[in-house]
């Protein structure tokens, strides 16, 4: 078949061009690219790599920088009531509201400098969770300076996301929060044990230190007695101590069950108080699926009287998966982190990971004023966690418990949508 007439002219040209060979000064542009080695494909040092590990990673193909994205939700929807006299004392209502809503970001620069930036929108403003700057292997370990969570307790040293229930237990009331100042802290014993040493000043939620007088001195010790079976079977063994002066000499007790959503059972008001020193001592126990956790909390005070409250106490709680997982354990922290379920839900047809736990918690008042002498808070909780993935989980509690003092129990169902990253 004759080719169109208007491709005559490409036909000819592409003739010429057989004809003239290979000196034809227009295929000298096909003879350099063949000549023209071939370039490297691999990325540079600087240039950046997105992934996913639990949550958004921005990193350096050469690891000297890294920027982690830090997002979480938690939701809380209850319904509570109470009888006698504590069903006369509070408002039990029936809630919904967001218990965390927070954003923020972490990283590193190199081996040498570590950072943390986090604010939580749950309560209507931005409040400054973290904002630190870590100095890194140093010849004692890392130098962190900015708001941090002071170091004291297990409880209080786990992150809220990871905790086995919804809400740290009543005498986590009596511990210490996020304050602004300078802490050391590291490892020893290889990774098995961790010690931190802190001296700080409380703030607001701006992260601007308050009060003139003397500055907390908080320190934590813990340390692994057992460490089998890439730490499906360990021991933790800690405490902590904690001397503080109250801003003003005022300070205030409050606690309540332990739900958000919970009205305030026990409140002293401001009590003078010079000083005081809390303490305490630390025990926790995984084998396999199987856990046990417990800690005991003490804080002894003097005020200008010469008169010594004394706020004491401590809980003790059992867990178990019955699909097999077990209890994550942070060994640079000294504490339990994430739990990935061995079958996600939508992988494969995994359901996800589910955890039952109970717990028994206390926290007593004696020779505090504005209160009954001996006055304790005592709470049973009853939980079931489902861990879709390692980002989402569904937490039932059911909470009751009495006032050592009034009559009556309450009793609160609490249900949590949670989505960390």
């Amino acid at each position: 078949m004759a080719p169109p007439p208007v491709l005559l002219p490409l036909v000819c040209a592409a003739a010429l061009a057989g004809e003239a060979g290979r000196d034809a000064p227009w295929l000298g542009l096909d003879r350099a690219l063949e000549e023209e080695p071939e370039r490297s494909l691999e990325p540079s040092g600087s240039e950046i790599r997105m992934t996913w590990n639990d949550r958004l990673r921005f990193e350096t193909v050469d690891k000297r920088a890294r920027l982690e994205v830090m997002a979480r939700v938690h939701v809380d929807a209850t319904a509570q009531r109470a009888s006698g006299d504590l069903g006369r004392l509070a408002v039990w209502d029936e809630d919904v509201a967001f218990r965390r809503a927070s954003f923020g970001f972490q990283g590193r620069f190199g081996d040498e400098l570590g950072y943390r930036l986090r604010f939580d929108f749950a309560r209507n403003t931005a409040r400054l969770l973290d904002a630190y700057v870590d100095w890194r292997n140093l010849p004692f370990g890392r130098l962190r300076i900015g708001q941090f969570r002071e170091p004291f307790g297990l409880e209080n040293h786990t992150a809220g996301d990871f905790l086995t229930f919804a809400e740290r237990s009543v005498v986590n009331r009596l511990e210490p929060r996020r304050a602004t100042g300078a802490m050391i802290f590291g490892q020893y014993a290889g990774d098995r044990g961790t010690w931190w040493l802190s001296l700080t000043r409380d703030s607001d939620d701006l992260g601007r230190a308050t009060g003139d007088g003397p500055a907390t001195v908080s320190a934590r010790l813990s340390g692994l007695v057992r460490d089998e079976d890439d730490g499906r079977d360990l021991i933790h063994l800690g405490t902590s101590a904690r001397l503080f002066h109250p801003v003003g000499d005022q300070f205030d007790v409050t606690l309540r069950p332990e739900s958000f959503l919970a009205p305030t059972l026990l409140d002293t008001g401001n009590i003078d108080l010079d000083r005081a020193l809390s303490y305490d001592a630390q025990f926790a126990w995984v084998r396999g699926p199987f856990s046990v956790q417990s800690e005991w909390t003490r804080s002894d005070g003097r005020d200008d009287a010469g008169g010594r409250p004394t706020l004491v106490g401590g809980y003790a709680f059992v867990s178990w998966f019955p699909t097999g997982e077990s209890r994550a354990y942070r060994r640079n922290r000294g504490s339990f982190g994430r739990l990935n379920p061995d079958r996600p839900l939508g992988r494969g047809g995994g359901l996800g990971a589910f955890e039952l736990a109970a717990r028994y918690s206390y926290a007593r008042l004696d020779d505090v004023p504005n209160a009954m002498d001996e006055d304790a808070l005592r709470s049973v909780t009853l939980g079931l966690n489902w861990y879709q993935t390692a980002n989402t989980r569904l937490i039932f509690n059911y909470i009751t418990g009495e006032r050592e003092e009034l009559d009556g129990r309450f009793q609160i169902v609490l249900v949590r949508l949670q989505v960390s990253i």
